[in-house]
């Protein structure tokens, strides 16, 4: 699986025990899918598919409630990796022929997380940067 991708604990964009989780699904349902035990993949699939969505909407919440620039193209980026996991729960037959798109949907969530979940929490830590420093500037009142 190497020549797929970085493996699980190879991490190059600090991703926090969410990320590694929904990692970790994509990961077992190939190994399943290599392993030849096709019956676990599509539970796997419909798993993920139901903590993507979890996740896009308490992400959607965060970059709405913080006015995040990019809400709209992140948010097109989770309707497409929902769409692609739905297809292959759709397509998902027991067999290995859809083992490739397995390895195709892990690169996609990988480059999601890199890149739009990597931005929004840069941005989430400015929003709290300057509210410390917007607190330590406040003059304290009383004793």
């Amino acid at each position: 699986m190497e020549q797929h991708g970085q493996q699980r604990g190879d991490h190059g964009y600090g991703y926090d025990s969410r990320f590694l989780r929904v990692i970790a699904v994509i990961d077992d349902a190939v190994r399943d899918a290599e392993g030849g035990r096709l019956h676990l993949v599509e539970n796997r699939l419909k798993h993920l598919l139901v903590n993507i969505i979890e996740h896009a909407r308490a992400e959607y919440d965060a970059m709405r409630g913080t006015n995040y620039p990019d809400t709209a193209e992140h948010e097109e980026d989770h309707v497409r990796i929902c769409k692609a996991i739905a297809g292959l729960c759709r397509r998902w037959s027991g067999t290995t022929d859809t083992l490739h798109d397995l390895y195709d949907l892990r690169s996609i969530v990988f480059r999601h997380i890199g890149t739009h979940d990597h931005a929004l929490g840069e941005h989430l830590m400015g929003m709290v940067s300057s509210s410390v420093v917007r607190c330590t500037l406040v003059p304290q009142t009383g004793p």
